[in-house]
């Protein structure tokens, strides 16, 4: 399933080794080497922006995947495109 990460648009922090997710007061760390496919999503009940410009990102490790939306997409996909070899990056310029 994909975790609910409140009501307020989140913040993602410039990744160097993790992905550092926030939201209100609460944050969660991803590593990178763990992100195996980020892809759009428009999906209305899986995460907390008030926009459906949104990312979901799958993890090898775990079953569960998170659903972001950063305030750069562009950037934020370069970064991931930079720094996790390994993932399938899709959801460029729309």
């Amino acid at each position: 399933g994909l975790p609910s990460l409140g009501l307020v648009q989140n913040r993602l922090h410039r990744p160097e080794k993790h992905l550092i997710v926030q939201s209100a007061f609460l944050y969660w760390r991803y590593p990178l080497s763990e992100i195996k496919r980020v892809r759009p999503t428009r999906t209305p009940i899986t995460a907390p922006a008030l926009s459906l410009q949104r990312l979901e990102i799958q993890f090898f490790s775990w079953r569960a995947s998170i659903v972001v939306s950063p305030k750069d997409r562009e950037e934020f996909l370069q970064l991931l495109q930079e720094r996790c070899p390994r993932a399938e990056i899709r959801g460029g310029a729309r």
